[in-house]
Formats: C-alpha cells, sequence, structure tokens
C-alpha cells in the first residue's frame, strides 16, 4: 500500500496517520525488487547520536515501499516492531528521472541522515523531536545509491523523506516507484585483521578498570572492532555476563591528519588509550553513557588500547571516532584495525616477600594478628588476587588466614601518590612505616584509598592482609601526581629487602602463672590464682586459637634467647599472666582482648576489659588514658573445652591496632603473690554423710573434726578435699568472718558439686541444695561496710566435688573468688545446738517385720532420750550395745512450730519409716527400700506439736533423718535438738485393756488348722494386741515352743465403714475369720510371712477368730490393719478390741442327720 497523496484533505491525513503506513514485509530474496531494504538494530538504548550505532549488528531485514513514517506518536516500522530505542538504515536505488538541481527533505524524530551515492545530504545525527531539513543536490537521471540512517530514542517517532525537482508537481514524498533494493545484499563494512582481546572473566574485586591487573587474563583472542551493544548477556559465548574485565590492544590506520575525536560509550567502567595515552578516561562506575575526547594524529598506524570493566547488571562498549573533515564520530570499523604486536608478557623481575599465617581464626581484623609468629615465607611479584573461594596461591588455605607483604616500592615521581587498597576482609598498607590505608575492620570486599607526598626513588611498603570465612581478595594500586586513574602496582615497581625488619625481639616477658585444672569454673574470676600449678616467663600475649595447649614462646633479647615451656593442657585450665608494659606516647590508648573462653585485662590496675561470660573467640576493647612510661599489666584467661586462644593489642593515640609487641612487655625482679594473709575460716568436716541427698539432711552439730581453711577454693576433684576426709558422701561446714569494704549491693557467687548453701549474718543468700554436677549460683544482698558472720554448708555425693565462694560489689567490679584478705575467724566456736530432745523406744528384735507398721511399739526392749532424729547411714547400730539389724525405733516429742502455715517435712530411712505430727501421717514410706527421702506438707499453727516417727530396719544399712522447711524457708534442714521438747514421763502407746481371750494348745504334731478340735485348751490367756515376736521359744509359759496352737477371740470395734485390709504374720500356719468370713488364710506351712486380705466392714463391733499353729523352730504371730483412709497398716492397738468377761464358747460339731445333733 502507499502512502496517501498529497491532494487528501489534511483533516483526513491527521486521521490515518496513526493507521496508515508503507508497507513493509520481512525480505526473503535476493532479486531485485521495488523499494528499499530496511536493517532494523532494536535495543539501542546506549547510543546518544547515530553514529553510535554499529549496523553491522542488525536484527531484522523488512522491505519498505517508501520512507514516509509521519510524526504521530510511538508507532513501529513494520509489524511487531519496536516504538523506541531502534534504529534503522534503509539501503537501495533511487531512480532520478530528470537531470537537474533535486531538493531532499528528510524529517524524523530523533536523529537522521541522507546519502546519495554515499555522500551525506543531510545530516542530523542527535537526538531532536520532529523536524525537517532541506538540501539541494545537482544529480544525473538514473539510478543513484541512497542510504538513509534513522535513530529512535523514547517516546514519538517519526521519519519522511520527500523530494522536489526538475518536472515533479512540486515537493512530495519520495514514491515506491523510485525506489528499488539491489539483488545482492550491500558490504556495510569491509573486514579488517581484527585487534587483540584479553579477556579476565573474574573481576569481582574491582571497581573500576585501574583495578585489574591486566597482566594476568583468563582467555585472549582476536575480535574485528570495539562494539558490544547494551546487554545484560555475555559479550562472548560462554563468557560471563557481570564482573569481568577485557583489554583490548591493537592498530588503527588513520588517513587523515589532524585533531580526531574519540567517543568512548561504557557501562561500568573505561579507559581508552592512543599512542599509549590516555584519550578517554571514565573509570569510575557508571550506567551506560559516553565520554569524548581528542587527539592530533598524523596520517598512518597509531597504537589503540581500551581497558574495560562490567560490574553487575547492564553492560555495554563501544569506540567510535571522528576524523577532522567529518560533522559526527561514527563507530570505528573493523577495517581500521589490526592486531599488532599486543600485550607484553609480564615481568618476572621485582616481587616481594611474603610470610604467610595458615591458622588466624582468632582473628577478626589485621591488626589482631602476631606477624611475628608465621608458618612459612615466600615471595609474590606483586599484591594481586581477584576475589576468590579458592586460595590465594596452591597449598593455601581459603580461610582464616594472614598475610603480610614486605619490601620495596620504586616511586617514579615526587609528589603526592594515591594508594587503592580492595580487600576482603580485612588490610592495611604502610609505607615508609605510616599506615596510609587501614581498612582494618572486618568486611566484604571493598577498596579504600589513601595519599602519601613521597620523592622520587626507593620506599618501604608492607601490607597487612587477613582473611576471615567465605570470599577472599586482595589487590593494591596506585595513582601518581599527573595520572588520571589508578591500576595495580606492576612488579617492575616492587622489590624485595635485603632483610626484613625483624618482629617480636626485645622485651623480658611477662610472668605466667598456670592453674593445670579449672573444671570448676565457667569464668576467669571463679579461680584461685594464688593457687597456681606453675610460672613460666612468656614473651607476650599472643595464642592464636587452637585446640591443643598454648605453646611456649621465645624471649629475644640482649642477655639472649629463651623458650619456655608454655602451656600443658588443652581445656579447662587457667592462665594469669603479669608485669609491666611500656607506654611510648601520652594520650588515649586502645586495647583490645581476644579470647576464648572468657578473660580480663587490667592496666595500671583498672580493669579496662572484662569479657567473663563464657564465649567463642571474641574480641572486646577499652580506652585509657595513660602518660609515657611503665605501668602495671595484667592479663587473667580461663578455658574450658573447646577451641582455645587469647591475645591482647592495642592501638594508639592516632595509631592503628596491632599485637603488643614482644618489646613492650618486662616484669619486676621481685614476684608479688596474688592473694596472701587474711585470717582463715573454721572448717567442720561430717566424713559419713552417704545418707544426705543435698546439704539440708545433714546434721551439722554432729561434725567429725574441725580443721582451719584459707578460702573457700577447692578445685573439681574425685580426691578428698583434706587428708582426713573421704573423696565421698562428706559434708562441710565452714564458719567465720567476711570484711565487707564498702556498703551497697553485693552479690555472691557459690559454686558447687553436688549442694551448698551460703548464709550471710544467718540469712541464706545463695540456697543451691539440689543435688547436681558442678554449677554456679548467684545471689545479692545489700551489706554494710565491715565485718559480717559467712556460712557455707557443702555435701558431696558421689564423683566429682567442688565448692568456690566469689564476690562482686561497689568496689570490686567483676566477679573473684572472696579473697584470703577478706576473710577471718569468728571470736568464739559456735556452740552445738542443745534442746530437750525425744523419747526413743527401741525394740531390739523386730525380724519378723517387713516395715515399720508391722512392730509392736508397745512392746519395746529399751528406751532412751535422744537430741534429735539424725543417724548417719550406717552398717553398725545407732547406739552402744544397739542391734545393728532387725530393729525397730518409736521416736516421741513435742515439736515447737515457729511460725504458722505450711511445713514440709523430709524423712530419710533405710529401711521403713513414717512420721505422724499430731496423730496424722505426714510422710508414709513404709515399705522396704535401701536408703532415700520422701516428702510431705501439713499447715500446722505456730506453737507445740505432738511428733512421732516409727523406724524399721531390717538387714544390712540402716539411717534415719527427719528434715523441715518453713513456710519461708529456702531449704530444708535437719530438725535441731532445740526444737523438740520430751515428754516428762512415758506416754502411753496404747492405751486400751487386754480384751483378747487365747486358747493355748499343745501336742498339735498331728493336727492341720482344720482337723483340729479347738476344744480343751492346755491354757487360757487375756492378751492386750497380737504381737509375738518370731522366736525359737514359747510364746506363753506352760505352752511348749513346738507342736502348739492358739485360737484367738475378740470383739472388734471398727471406726469406721468401709474396705479394711488384714495382714497377718506367721510361722507356720495362721486362718483370720471375721464375722465367720475367711480375710487370711495362710493354713500352708512356710517360714515367717505376711498374707493380708481385704473385707467391708460397717463401723462397730465384729467377731473376730485368729487360728494358729506352729510346728517346729521359729514361731511369730502378728495381726496388722489398715483402715479406708490408712496410709499404712499397724499392729492392732489394744484399744480397738472390745472388753469382755470370758466366757466358754462350746463348739458343737455335726455328726448325725438334721434330727441328730
Amino acid at each position: 500500500m502507499h502512502a496517501p497523496t498529497r491532494i487528501l484533505p489534511m483533516i483526513l491525513l491527521a486521521l490515518l496517520q496513526s493507521v496508515i503506513a508503507p508497507a513493509a514485509v520481512a525480505s526473503s530474496s535476493t532479486s531485485a525488487m521495488p523499494g528499499l531494504r530496511g536493517y532494523f538494530v532494536n535495543g539501542i538504548s546506549g547510543a546518544q547520536h547515530i553514529g553510535h550505532i554499529d549496523w553491522t549488528q542488525y536484527d531484522e531485514v523488512v522491505q519498505v515501499d517508501t520512507i514516509n513514517w509521519p510524526n504521530a506518536g510511538s508507532q513501529a516500522f513494520y509489524e511487531d516492531g519496536p516504538t523506541s530505542y531502534f534504529g534503522a538504515r534503509f539501503v537501495g536505488e533511487i531512480d532520478i528521472p530528470q537531470e537537474g538541481l533535486w531538493s531532499f527533505y528528510l524529517g524524523s524524530d530523533d536523529g537522521s541522515v541522507l546519502l546519495i551515492d554515499g555522500q551525506p545530504v543531510i545530516e542530523q545525527p542527535n537526538m531532536q523531536s520532529f523536524r525537517t531539513r532541506t538540501n539541494f543536490v545537482t544529480l544525473d537521471a538514473g539510478s543513484h545509491e541512497i542510504e538513509v540512517l534513522y535513530m529512535q530514542g523514547y517516546g514519538h517517532t517519526g521519519l519522511v523523506l520527500e523530494w522536489d525537482g526538475p518536472g515533479s508537481d512540486g515537493r512530495e514524498v519520495i514514491p515506491a516507484s523510485a525506489f528499488s533494493s539491489p539483488a545482492e545484499e550491500p558490504v556495510f563494512e569491509t573486514a579488517g585483521d581484527g585487534l587483540w582481546a584479553y579477556w579476565f572473566d573474574n573481576a569481582r574485586h574491582a571497581g573500576n578498570v585501574g583495578q585489574i591487573d591486566w597482566n594476568q587474563s583468563d582467555q585472549v583472542e582476536t575480535v574485528q572492532k570495539i562494539s558490544y551493544p547494551k546487554t545484560s548477556g555475555a559479550f562472548r559465548v560462554d563468557g560471563p555476563s557481570d564482573y569481568f574485565g577485557v583489554r583490548f590492544m591493537g592498530v588503527i590506520e588513520v588517513d587523515e591528519g589532524g585533531e580526531w575525536g574519540f567517543e568512548l560509550g561504557s557501562d561500568q567502567s573505561a579507559i581508552l588509550f592512543v599512542d599509549g595515552e590516555p584519550v578517554v578516561v571514565d573509570d569510575d562506575g557508571h550506567s551506560y553513557r559516553w565520554r569524548t575526547g581528542t587527539k592530533t594524529l598524523g596520517v598512518g598506524e597509531h597504537t589503540i588500547e581500551v581497558r574495560y570493566w562490567e560490574g553487575y547488571g547492564d553492560a555495554g562498549l563501544a569506540v567510535a571516532w571522528k576524523a577532522p573533515s567529518e560533522t559526527y564520530a561514527r563507530i570505528i570499523p573493523a577495517s581500521a584495525f589490526r592486531p599488532g604486536v599486543g600485550a607484553t608478557n609480564p615481568s618476572s623481575a621485582g616481587g616481594l616477600r611474603v610470610y604467610n599465617h595458615d591458622s588466624a581464626r582468632h582473628a577478626s581484623n589485621v591488626g589482631q594478628v602476631d606477624w611475628g609468629d608465621y608458618d612459612s615465607v615466600g615471595t609474590v611479584q606483586n599484591i594481586y588476587y581477584p576475589k576468590t573461594q579458592g586460595s590465594f596461591e596452591v597449598g593455601d588455605p581459603v580461610d582464616y588466614f594472614a598475610k603480610r607483604y614486605v619490601g620495596q616500592v620504586d616511586i617514579p615521581n615526587t609528589g603526592e601518590w594515591r594508594f587503592g587498597l580492595g580487600s576482603d576482609q580485612s588490610a592495611r598498607i604502610y609505607i615508609d612505616g605510616v599506615a596510609v590505608v587501614n581498612d582494618a575492620s572486618g568486611h566484604s570486599f571493598r577498596w579504600r584509598h589513601g595519599s602519601k607526598s613521597l620523592t622520587a626513588g626507593l620506599h618501604d611498603i608492607e601490607v597487612h592482609y587477613w582473611e576471615g570465612y567465605g570470599d577472599a581478595g586482595l589487590a593494591v594500586t596506585w595513582q601518581g601526581p599527573n595520572d588520571m586513574f589508578e591500576e595495580v602496582i606492576p612488579s617492575s615497581a616492587l622489590s624485595q629487602n635485603e632483610v626484613d625488619p625483624l618482629l617480636n625481639i626485645g622485651g623480658e616477658g611477662l610472668r605466667v602463672y598456670w592453674v593445670d585444672n579449672a573444671r570448676h569454673a565457667q569464668n576467669a574470676g571463679q579461680i584461685d590464682w594464688q593457687n597456681y600449678d606453675r610460672m613460666t616467663f612468656e614473651s607476650n600475649i599472643a595464642w592464636e586459637i587452637t585446640q591443643s595447649a598454648f605453646a611456649g614462646t621465645t624471649i629475644t633479647n640482649d642477655d639472649g634467647v629463651s623458650t619456655s615451656e608454655g602451656g600443658t593442657k588443652t581445656d579447662y585450665y587457667g592462665l594469669r599472666a603479669e608485669g609491666l608494659i611500656q607506654i611510648p606516647t601520652e594520650g588515649e590508648w586502645r586495647f583490645g582482648l581476644g579470647s576464648d573462653q572468657s578473660a580480663q585485662l587490667f592496666i595500671n590496675g583498672q580493669l579496662l576489659v572484662n569479657d567473663l561470660s563464657g564465649h567463642s573467640f571474641r574480641w572486646r576493647s577499652g580506652s585509657i588514658e595513660l602518660e609515657p612510661g611503665l605501668y602495671p599489666f595484667e592479663v587473667r584467661y580461663w578455658e574450658g573445652y573447646g577451641d582455645a586462644g587469647l591475645l591482647v593489642s592495642w592501638t594508639p593515640p592516632g595509631g592503628v591496632e596491632e599485637v603488643i609487641p614482644t618489646s613492650a612487655f618486662s616484669h619486676s625482679e621481685v614476684e608479688t603473690p596474688y592473694d596472701a594473709g587474711g585470717g582463715g575460716l573454721r572448717a567442720y568436716w561430717t566424713t559419713n554423710a552417704r545418707h544426705a541427698g543435698n546439704a539440708g539432711q545433714i546434721d551439722w552439730d554432729r561434725h567429725d573434726h574441725a580443721t582451719t581453711i584459707e578460702n573457700i577454693a577447692y578445685r573439681k576433684t574425685q580426691s578428698a578435699f583434706d587428708d582426713q576426709t573421704p573423696s565421698d558422701y562428706f559434708g562441710l561446714r565452714v564458719l567465720g568472718q567476711i570484711d565487707v569494704p564498702a556498703s551497697g549491693e553485693w552479690r555472691f557467687g557459690l559454686g558447687s558439686d553436688q549442694s551448698a548453701m551460703l548464709f550471710i549474718d544467718d540469712e541464706p543468700v545463695v540456697v543451691d541444695a539440689s543435688g547436681h554436677s558442678y554449677r554456679w549460683r548467684h545471689g545479692t544482698v545489700q551489706l554494710s561496710a565491715g565485718k559480717h558472720d559467712i556460712e557455707v554448708r557443702f555435701w558431696e555425693g558421689y564423683g566429682d566435688a567442688g565448692l568456690h565462694l566469689s564476690w562482686s560489689g561497689p568496689t570490686v567490679p567483676a566477679e573473684i573468688l572472696v579473697p584470703r584478705t577478706a576473710l577471718s575467724l569468728r571470736e568464739t566456736e559456735t556452740p552445738t545446738d542443745t534442746g530437750g530432745g525425744l523419747r526413743a523406744y527401741w525394740t531390739t528384735n523386730a525380724r519378723h517385720a517387713g516395715n515399720a507398721g508391722q512392730i509392736d511399739y508397745a512392746k519395746h526392749s529399751s528406751s532412751s532420750i535422744v537430741d534429735n532424729v539424725s543417724w548417719q547411714k550406717t552398717q553398725g547400730a545407732f547406739y552402744t550395745d544397739g542391734p545393728s539389724d532387725y530393729f525397730g525405733l518409736r521416736l516421741i516429742s513435742r515439736l515447737d512450730i515457729p511460725e504458722s502455715g505450711e511445713w514440709t517435712f523430709g524423712l530419710g530411712s533405710d529401711q521403713s519409716a513414717v512420721l505422724l505430727i499430731d496423730d496424722e501421717p505426714v510422710v508414709v514410706d513404709a515399705s522396704g527400700h535401701s536408703y532415700r527421702w520422701r516428702t510431705g506438707t501439713i499447715t500446722l499453727d505456730e506453737g507445740q506439736h505432738k511428733f512421732e516417727v516409727l523406724y524399721w530396719e531390717g538387714y544390712g544399712d540402716s539411717g534415719l533423718h527427719v528434715s523441715w522447711k518453713g513456710p519461708e524457708s529456702m531449704f530444708e534442714e535437719i530438725i535441731p535438738a532445740s526444737a523438740f521438747d520430751a515428754y516428762d514421763t512415758d506416754p502411753v502407746y496404747d492405751p486400751g485393756e487386754a480384751a483378747l481371750a487365747v486358747d493355748w494348745f499343745s501336742n498339735t504334731r498331728d493336727y492341720t488348722l482344720d482337723s483340729h478340735p479347738w476344744t480343751d485348751p492346755a491354757k487360757q490367756t487375756t492378751e492386750s494386741r497380737v504381737s509375738w515376736n518370731k522366736t525359737t521359744g514359747a510364746f506363753t509359759s506352760g505352752v511348749p515352743a513346738d507342736y502348739f496352737a492358739a485360737r484367738v477371740t475378740a470383739t472388734l470395734d471398727v471406726p469406721e465403714t468401709g474396705t479394711w485390709t488384714f495382714r497377718v504374720g506367721s510361722d507356720q500356719y495362721a486362718r483370720l475369720m471375721i464375722d465367720d468370713s475367711t480375710v487370711v488364710d495362710d493354713s500352708s506351712g512356710h517360714s515367717m510371712r505376711w498374707r493380708s486380705g481385704e473385707i467391708m466392714l460397717e463401723a462397730g463391733e465384729h467377731e473376730l477368730v485368729l487360728e494358729f499353729m506352729e510346728g517346729y523352730g521359729d514361731a511369730a504371730l502378728y495381726l496388722t490393719w489398715q483402715g479406708p483412709d490408712d496410709d499404712f497398716e499397724r499392729v492392732i492397738p489394744a484399744s480397738a478390741f472390745v472388753k469382755q468377761d470370758r466366757v466358754r464358747v462350746v463348739q458343737w460339731r455335726e455328726i448325725g442327720g438334721d434330727n441328730n445333733r
């Protein structure tokens, strides 16, 4: 379809312009055809004028009839074509119908150029809104080459080509009939010999082209020219799309002398050199843009070099030139290039010496590396390591390493030099010993710069570098006084010293006190530094992270060379380094303390860095104003388990951080004790505490021996605390006074394994009574300055033991063990607790029993008064000449309760026990067991209450204790003797009268319980209870010890309705009947044993019959009951039976039928 003719009304033209355009179809034929062939270049957002388009890199070929796209908004020039940022080159022939002067009109939005027969007719190459330019040219009739160039930016589009000449009807759009396309594709550009391209595929470290070492390329090839349109893709097949660099080198042929203009388009950083001189420098990072420069050139060949770096995102690079006679610049064509000699091989001369530190896990910057303690030495050509997750050199570590580069740099010109330092993770540059760039803080890859005025010649250069984890990278650049850009310092400018400066020499070292067992501690403040194991001299504090023992250090000074033993332990140890530090200059000094796991730094007696809490390796710092001179220096350190490490650094006023050198340290001639003096403490030792489960379950008045100790600091051990005490199951009570230096809130720490309590002025401050492995607990208390009573109670069970006491307060800013100087003895010994005691009723033969409820406490063997309920676990007797096995004990007294509320009582026993208060069971642990504790609670009013304990011991260990814990108390303790008030006279245990009728039978060898007639007893008695201890003797006089029987009858008064459990203990046959119902039938022959049965009974009187028969040997008979609400069984008391006159009961036996009895 042709464009509309000029005779259409203007209003119709306006309506149709947006929909009617020159017909355009994709070209697939090489034969001549009408119209022009259009070559479309898409995505030209980087171009600023038409000369920036590389027409050889077109995207689409389209055949058009004519050039007539009037300006009417955004429109595509062909179906589905772009509407912005594209270029079009229309090529073909134009048929001039008549010789003469022809006028051409070229209107465009944006830029356009018209060429006829290769000569420019109209040139408007820049961005513009729609406008029309005209020019005149004399042409012969016939065919002429025509070319129209067009570029579209953003917004409106438009391109119209018109003519007016001899024989025409006036100005009009050139019709399609005037155009034809050549049969062959036109040659846009003659190929050249190309130029060298040096590709650098890893340039993640760089921020501009000057930060790449162009001597270390990854790939070399030749390319035709330098024209890479803006893209987010790669410049070459399989090349990277981001973070790469390329260096183009070659020769250009100049055919015209004069001032040439060069334009450099790039995203992100580029420099253009001609004849070795920078012409365009656009090296700072930027999005796509063009920069220009000029240079006067003579006709002939000239060298050209372009350096380019791409970061992230879009990339693009192009070079254009403009001859002196041209109006605008164009992409330098391939035909202008040839490779030339290319880049020279890098020189192997020069270089630096490098000191490698293969493990620097302790550091977080270069200032925290001890550069004198290196692992190996090597040489490098220069300092250039692009960003990587690999190693710098083959065999090097990839993480947590450090390097020190040392040598000289040759400065070519006097003036101010700017040095760049690119690094990930921490680095510094020193020139002539001065830090020019200090980028020590840990960081991802970045560049920092610094300047220094230097004279031409050699200068000392030193670079320190530390890498942590992840990416690593290091590069050093320079920029001279007259340089337009920075570049990596070449190896030719670097040289090695004959002898590098020595580090870690001088100084006298520090005294280091080693504590080889500090398993008890959680931080450095919990170690008794006076009680050390050995002492060494160490040159400085610089032990890097390790799982081995701290290595000994070497002291080198005028007295010679000496190497210490260092540490011997890998875990759970402490060290205290003490000496003097030389401060060279006045001002604020910053000290860094790096440690794993706990450390403190003191300068001039002041706690400057306190990093006590347990931690993995980390650094903490503090500052202090100091004058020049010597100051006391101290480091305290504790290591737990795993990695260990300890370093100290300093930062002078206005300086940079570094590990404190050995030359700064010395020590006093006379060794000063850490903690000496004090009056000590009184220690009371309980050597048998096997019964206890915590420190509250020990009767502290029953200690075995007493000693005086210096302080409370017993390391974690499986050995004894002193030579008179066992290593397990013991108790320790420490009494004394503590001198508090200042009033205020004091925090006390109690470290213990296995149970401990701290009292100040009789008030609990730390209670950690529950059994545990070694741990620390803390408490605070307000104290006035002066002396206060102090008490510590400690119990150790089995295994590790340990005990420590620490404090911190107004004048003690960080936790330390309470020093010896703060402790003293009390003026008088603490008196033993005395009181009213308890009445004790002993049953020496209780072999029949299986628990405390199966003893008839009314039939005790002896009685005594005891202080309290506290018999340690033993295999011996509770009292002199008493039995050690199978005995019973009943304790009774009045207990004085000091305050109303809920009280918790603990009952520790082996083997069976019951605690009753006011006749109510509080703790029932009646079933047979080894030593254990059980607890119960009861609400009591202030005042006296009846207190009773029933106890039975079987065989083996025995033990009995009772503890209490009041409503406001934090812990339990053995009830003291002073809390008891023994009854003046023996209280009646069982007030009932004898009410059991017993018929005794002899000569029962031929009978069983079922066959015995139970008539004609040999003897009749009245008894109080059914409780005959196990014996080989007779139960009563007049009855034999063997082959006898007894029949017990009684009326039982049952106090409450419910299910009652009855137990019969017997040797050898027994049967219990209530209301004619058999409750327990143990009629088969047996040794002593218990059998039970249940029966539902109404409250009131019930008839009870118990039949018993003994064969040969031991004999025993007991009867207990346990009601619906009872917690344990008891021997049925006499008071439970109804007193009646004895009546002879005749038993009838059926021998005949219904009428014959």
